[in-house]
């Protein structure tokens, strides 16, 4: 059953200079603890934070469409934070979560927070520039910043608070993003930043978004267990339910034109000499074909055609698959989804 994030509202009251169009329904986050709870997170409620929000206890316009990660840059315990965040603060509320370092999760706001400032949407997820306080759930995560490691138990709550966000939401993992991703222009923030398994020193210590987007993606779309086979001669069809193999669109632009070589996800066999493929063409920047062989020199037969700014889709099988992959080839600039729906093997 899909838990909805919360409920619509008649509009109260907004302030002047704050004025919403009318009419306008408004949208509060009062569903996060049953999401969360329901997936196994210890949840703790910050009192009153179902109708608590930065534009005169206003929810949102629209559901959220972006997920946005912080740090806090502090290194005082859970309970200041969370206090000076929802209660403190000149801008409370913050966030709408803030994650401890034991990997507790405390909500704090169901309506826009004060917590991304200036920047803009350079990836295209439909955020007007500095706008991303009304269309974000955010989410702090206690660090101070300066070298501090994450523990497990917290990064292991943040990928899983952002699973959960953007299965209730239906929001993308490409919607998933950082403070310093946000403000890249400027360059005015880091967060988050410091020692994981996705800090990375090509950034100056700030965490890899592209490397923890493919694990929110992975989250969402577990390895599969197949149906009983098929017998065939002389190898064996395992048919399975649809499994997503690739997307390009959790990272970024649509992709250019040209080669490009796709792995199979662990959940295929490493012996499986070939596979079952739906190929999916989207958001194209013109008409064009895509192509999908096993390796070597591409062939001159496509297996989708599409047409300009629209989406096609087409089954293709892939026989003898070359290093668990295959080679795949767009005309023109577009996105690439591919399903496996079985493969053989010997």
């Amino acid at each position: 059953m899909t838990i909805e994030f919360g409920d619509y509202d008649p509009l109260d009251s907004v302030s002047a200079s704050d004025a919403l169009p009318v009419p306008y329904a408004v949208i509060w986050l009062d569903g996060l603890a049953n999401i969360l709870r329901a997936a196994g997170l210890k949840v703790i409620e910050v009192g009153g934070w179902e109708r608590r929000s930065r534009r005169n206890n206003s929810g949102y316009s629209r559901h959220p469409t972006h997920v946005m990660i912080h740090h806090t840059a502090s290194s005082t315990s859970a309970g200041n934070d969370v206090n000076y965040m929802t209660y403190n603060s000149p801008d409370k509320p913050i966030a709408n979560i803030y994650i401890a370092r034991n990997g507790d999760i405390h909500l704090m706001a169901g309506g826009p927070t004060n917590t991304n400032g200036s920047g803009r949407d350079w990836w295209g997820g439909g955020v007007p520039a500095n706008d991303m306080n009304a269309e974000a759930v955010g989410i702090e995560i206690g660090n101070d910043g300066t070298g501090e490691p994450y523990p497990e138990p917290q990064v292991e709550s943040v990928l899983r608070v952002c699973v959960e966000l953007l299965k209730a939401g239906g929001v993308g993992p490409g919607n998933v993003r950082s403070h310093w991703e946000w403000c890249r222009d400027t360059g005015r923030k880091i967060d988050p930043r410091g020692p994981s398994k996705y800090e990375d020193p090509a950034l100056g210590g700030k965490w890899n978004m592209d490397r923890f987007r493919g694990d929110v993606f992975q989250r969402m779309n577990p390895p599969v267990t197949p149906d009983p086979p098929l017998q065939g001669v002389p190898d064996v069809f395992f048919p399975i339910k649809p499994l997503r193999n690739s997307d390009t669109r959790p990272f970024g632009a649509p992709v250019s034109p040209g080669n490009r070589v796709f792995g199979l996800q662990a959940a295929i066999p490493a012996n499986a000499t070939a596979v079952a493929l739906n190929v999916t063409a989207l958001d194209a920047a013109g008409a064009g074909f895509v192509t999908v062989w096993p390796g070597g020199s591409r062939p001159d037969t496509s297996c989708v055609n599409y047409p300009s700014g629209l989406s096609a889709t087409n089954g293709s099988i892939v026989v003898g698959v070359n290093n668990h992959g295959f080679s795949i080839y767009n005309h023109t600039t577009c996105h690439l989804i591919v399903d496996v729906t079985g493969y053989w093997t010997p």
